[in-house]
């Protein structure tokens, strides 16, 4: 099956009006298509490994995940919709974080695709959260993409961001 490489970077600095909080995580990830890519529906299995910094510490990082999607046809062009669910073991402290995030996705044109994610967390022993993510991807060259988004976080501390990303398929 189809094989993708890629590195999850992510950092964030945030305050609740009295203290300055910083969180991060640093996963390297390979995701495989599991089955054809000729079905109407298709799936892919996730590994990475990586770092993860939060309340001051350093843990390792264990991801697994599992992925859905498929095609859409709509009046405004062809898109698609995905599903994906992983869990992120976190060593020295015991951790979990999982995740289950949803995409759909629209190509408007050959060079521009838009796209709204909502994507969910909750860590063990701790809070769950929210992110609605619409964003706009741009191909840059055969193969290679941005993408840009706003992300807006509902939680216990309602939070906004920008979200950058790229990647090339190979």
């Amino acid at each position: 099956g189809a094989l993708t490489l890629g590195a999850d970077l992510n950092y964030s600095t945030f305050s609740n009006g009295l203290d300055l909080s910083q969180d991060g995580h640093a996963i390297l990830f390979m995701r495989r298509s599991i089955g054809g890519t000729d079905r109407p529906l298709r799936f892919a299995y996730e590994l990475g490994i990586g770092t993860r910094y939060r309340l001051l510490e350093w843990d390792a990082v264990l991801k697994l995940g599992l992925s859905m999607g498929r095609g859409l046809e709509t009046r405004l062009g062809n898109g698609w919709i995905a599903i994906d669910s992983s869990v992120e073991f976190e060593d020295p402290s015991g951790g979990r974080l999982t995740k289950l995030d949803a995409t759909v996705g629209i190509s408007v044109s050959p060079r521009v695709k838009t796209m709204l994610q909502i994507q969910s967390s909750y860590r063990s022993k701790d809070v769950y959260n929210v992110d609605f993510i619409p964003s706009i991807v741009w191909k840059l060259k055969p193969k290679s993409y941005m993408l840009m988004g706003i992300e807006a976080r509902h939680s216990p501390i309602k939070t906004y961001g920008l979200k950058v990303g790229f990647w090339r398929d190979f």
